[in-house]
């Protein structure tokens, strides 16, 4: 459903909400949005009775998007219990919104990787920096360089990070916040 709110309406049907919440940050002359949109409509329907969507026209609800500092559209916030738990913003294929609704609908959090090319020209980076740093007297800045290019590849598939991750979102989140 596409509509207007102002910011004390949209508050209000957030945290008096039972569903989780998508909301959509959408204007009409945005190509990204025209495209996104049936892929939207298309996963909304399936999770019709498990995650609610509103689409607000960024044009039509600007200090709505001034408030959740929305900065590009198509911009896309989760909102689970009241709280925002989800932002991404940019066109998103439609694995990338199943994983959204999913993560909301599950109460879980929402870790992507990289696409696997990414991920392999990222490994491939991660290992040739890694072998030229051991190799050129054991440099440890090229080595830690290596490393972090590396785990940017698999962080994802860590579960350390898996774990780790979300108290880490949560306490920067709280720190923000106060």
């Amino acid at each position: 459903m596409r509509q207007a709110l102002n910011k004390a309406s949209f508050e209000s049907k957030i945290r008096t909400s039972v569903k989780p919440v998508v909301v959509e940050f959408w204007a009409p002359w945005c190509v990204p949005c025209k495209i996104m949109s049936p892929l939207l409509d298309k996963v909304s329907a399936d999770y019709q009775d498990k995650v609610e969507i509103i689409r607000l026209n960024a044009d039509q609800n600007p200090e709505l998007a001034r408030a959740l500092r929305i900065m590009g559209i198509p911009t896309l916030l989760g909102f689970r219990n009241g709280r925002e738990v989800i932002r991404r913003a940019g066109a998103q294929n439609e694995v990338a919104l199943r994983a959204i609704f999913e993560a909301l609908y599950l109460e879980k959090p929402l870790i992507q990787g990289p696409a696997p090319l990414n991920r392999l020209l990222r490994l491939a980076v991660g290992l040739a920096l890694g072998v030229f740093g051991w190799l050129n007297e054991v440099n440890y800045i090229l080595l830690g360089a290596a490393a972090l290019i590396f785990f940017s590849a698999v962080y994802d598939r860590c579960p350390v990070y898996r774990v780790i991750a979300p108290r880490l979102a949560g306490f920067f989140q709280r720190l923000i916040s106060s």
